[in-house]
């Protein structure tokens, strides 16, 4: 709803420019370009004002906005006994009653106005379309009503005319001057007592003329956009211009192949039959006098009638490629600018590195690294080594075409300290890229928000408060735990390595899906302690729960913890558990929480909207977990259930 009414403004913004610059050309064309040129460019305006497709604009990027950062953090780092993951220590709360039934969600009030919007836009478009309508029906129906075939006369300069007789002939009174009417079955409408065969011949070559140009359609086509843009007053000055260059192009097709004798007769006709046009007329049907006004200037261009010279049909030309490329043009945007999330820089040597960045141009700044290899892993794609004196970074690469060259698939920048407990130097590196290991120095690189080696946990959670800390590691060896913190773009993930001692001793920056790019992804984190939970780590216990989030209330099989916006459901443990949450403080890795819409779900995810006993749900299925997103009548998000796959297990 809200991209529809976007749209729409946009697109009466556009055809609102492009018809003031033809109204400020108006003057200046006049005399240099043919008619049949002025009028088919109004097509151009009616183009962009019902086609939303076309082309945008590329500006350079722009920068990325910076990220607010707290005055200081709000958790500090701790150890959680028995190999369970180490917590950040909320702030103590006093208890309070425990509420598992979330609150209906009330209808957000963007909402309401969104609705609201649409109907009075649907109520004009309705009211001025059926106005249109009308008109010509109750035109339409006054003249069948009375319409008799034209008298022989008529038909004989007819047929002369339109030996094909693809337009009908008739008489009415209820016409005071000659019109043509009938979108699928074209048909001349004669005043009664006309029968001056030089007289016919005007009017039907004048009507046949706009019979084979199609104009009706245009004439229609300008209702249908007057119509959808009711509410812009230019569009009753673009329709009444369109009628008034549809004319002066058919008289000008008509007369150019006369002589002045039978262009004076032309002009002496057009003075004969000037009249009103009846009720309904003007906007879907074309006479020959639509407008007393404009009948002085259509005399005047039938008496000069110009022959177009090669100066007028270059100036054509150019006129339909500008105003042409103009009418494609539907906005702007700035060229995308590389994910903070996906970026390494060395702002001391204003270098900046980037997922999807070529080979070449990483190597244009950083000089050609060492091939790397883990003896025990078979990598399709090349790892290049750069071992520099701001620290030692390995770059994945990913192979493209030999036309794209290798791009830049994931960074990684290491550090000696803390390394050497990582429990990955178990995967057997041969001994050049151990030896790369232990003389790396303090990396400088830089991540997003300016992060760096030696941020302890307490400042990324300043830094990037919507990242989320895990633990990985083997729950039976305490040593090979590894403490991380990671971090979200809408694409990208930056993923730190840290210990109590040194801090960050190591960023990986790589692409991220939402899926199984990482073993821990698919979880719920808390906003305010910034923890995230796996249940398929086989670390989720009672004590872990209990020692972040205080003591549960046992609620018949499941255990219920915290209150309010903290409510989690936790029923069964280890690869068995199953979280719910309940509280708007708890959400996905994408940002989902109680209280988002159903809009908001499809942006984000790529999943399936089911109903059951219980009503509707939104169900995200990945390789190792199962998301269910409740939803009221509203469409908004009521709680959030993770949980393992069976086929996983």
């Amino acid at each position: 709803m809200t991209a529809f009414l976007i749209t729409l403004l946009r697109l009466s913004l556009l055809g609102s420019l492009l018809a003031a610059v033809l109204f400020l050309l108006k003057p200046l064309l006049r005399g240099r370009v043919s008619r049949a040129a002025a009028y088919y460019l109004w097509l151009l305006v009616l183009l962009r004002l019902c086609i939303p497709g076309g082309l945008t604009l590329t500006l350079p990027a722009q920068a990325a906005p910076t990220l607010a950062v707290p005055d200081q953090a709000t958790a500090s780092v701790q150890t959680a006994p028995g190999g369970s993951p180490a917590t950040p220590t909320p702030v103590a709360a006093p208890p309070s009653p425990v509420t598992v039934t979330p609150t209906p969600a009330a209808i957000p009030p963007v909402a309401v106005t969104e609705r609201l919007l649409m109907g009075i836009w649907a109520t004009g478009f309705v009211m001025v379309g059926g106005w249109y309508l009308h008109g010509y029906r109750y035109l339409a129906r006054r003249i069948w009503k009375t319409a008799v075939p034209a008298g022989p006369e008529a038909q004989a300069v007819l047929h002369q005319l339109d030996p094909q007789g693809r337009v009908r002939l008739v008489e009415s009174p209820t016409v005071n001057a000659p019109l043509l009417l009938g979108l699928l079955h074209p048909t001349i409408v004669l005043p009664r007592g006309v029968t001056d065969p030089a007289r016919l011949r005007d009017i039907l070559s004048h009507e046949l003329t706009h019979a084979r140009r199609y104009d009706l359609l245009v004439k229609w086509f300008a209702a249908l956009a007057a119509s959808i843009h009711w509410f812009n007053p230019l569009l009753i000055l673009v329709r009444r211009e369109i009628g008034r260059a549809c004319e002066l192009a058919c008289d000008e097709a008509v007369v150019k192949s006369l002589d002045a004798p039978a262009r004076k007769h032309y002009g002496e006709t057009l003075l004969l039959l000037a009249a009103e046009a009846p009720m309904g007329a003007l906007p879907l049907a074309v006479t020959l006098c639509e407008e007393k006004k404009t009948l002085q200037e259509r005399l005047v261009s039938i008496v000069k009638v110009q022959k177009p010279t090669p100066a007028a049909l270059l100036l054509t030309l150019v006129l339909v490629l500008a105003l042409g490329g103009c009418a494609l043009v539907t906005g702007t945007k700035h060229a995308e600018a590389p994910d903070p999330f996906g970026t390494l820089t060395l702002p001391q040597e204003d270098i900046t590195l980037h997922l999807d960045m070529p080979r070449k141009d990483v190597e244009a700044l950083l000089g050609e690294g060492e091939d790397f290899y883990v003896e025990s892993m078979n990598l399709s794609n090349p790892t290049v080594a750069y071992n520099l004196p701001d620290g030692l970074l390995l770059v994945d690469y990913e192979q493209m075409t030999k036309v794209e060259g290798d791009r830049v698939h994931g960074m990684h920048c290491f550090s000696s300290a803390g390394y050497s407990s990582d429990p990955r130097v178990n995967r057997q590196f041969t001994p050049e890229a151990q030896k790369m290991f232990q003389e790396a120095g303090e990396f400088q690189f830089q991540a997003v928000q300016g992060t760096s080696y030696g941020h302890s946990f307490a400042e990324l959670k300043a830094l990037l408060p919507d990242g989320s800390r895990f633990v990985q590691g083997r729950g039976d060896d305490p040593d090979s735990l590894m403490t991380m913190y990671a971090a979200y773009g809408e694409e990208t993930m930056t993923l730190y390595y840290l210990t109590e001692e040194t801090g960050v001793y190591q960023i990986e920056v790589m692409p991220w899906s939402g899926g199984d790019a990482f073993d821990n992804i698919e979880c719920l984190a808390n906003i305010t302690t910034g923890f995230g939970y796996s249940p398929m780590e086989g670390n989720m216990t009672w004590d872990t729960l209990e020692t972040t989030l205080g003591p549960g209330k046992p609620q018949g099989d499941a255990v219920v913890y915290g209150s309010g916006d903290d409510t989690l459901v936790v029923t069964g443990s280890g690869d068995d558990c199953i979280l719910e949450a309940l509280g708007a403080n708890w959400k996905t890795t994408r940002g989902i929480h109680v209280g988002h819409t159903l809009e908001d779900l499809n942006a984000r995810y790529d999943g399936s909207l089911q109903t059951d006993q219980l009503g509707r749900f939104y169900q995200v299925e990945e390789t190792r977990f199962l998301l269910t997103i409740r939803l009221d009548e509203t469409d908004t998000v009521t709680s959030l259930r993770l949980e393992g796959k069976e086929e996983a297990l």
